[in-house]
């Protein structure tokens, strides 16, 4: 069966104080079950490597994925979509949020 893939990396968020990032929220539509998923990664400027984010996103609608209170003052997403290639529809990210709050609230 043919595969569809395709990579997308978000604009770096660099933020004037540093953050603790708590999760992402990402909402899905028309992704068939067993052929469709999406799969994040990120990287901040904690270590500069990129790291899974997470399971893979199977479903559609609301997917909550942790980053563990991620501290940093940079952070960029990347979505990796991979598929079957007979949609009526194209499978699609309708809205991603980054949940978080700066070090300076935490104390």
């Amino acid at each position: 069966t043919p595969r569809t893939t395709a990579n997308a990396w978000m604009s770096e968020l660099v933020f004037l104080s540093e953050m603790k990032l708590d999760r992402i929220v990402v909402y899905a539509r028309n992704l068939v079950a067993g052929t469709d998923s999406f799969i994040f990664s990120r990287v901040a400027d904690d270590d500069g490597i990129e790291r899974t984010i997470g399971a893979n996103v199977l479903s559609n609608g609301r997917s909550v994925r942790s980053l563990n209170g991620l501290i940093c003052t940079a952070f960029s997403l990347n979505a990796s979509y991979s598929g079957g290639s007979s949609h009526t529809s194209l499978p699609m990210i309708t809205r991603i949020e980054l949940w978080g709050s700066p070090i300076e609230n935490e104390r």
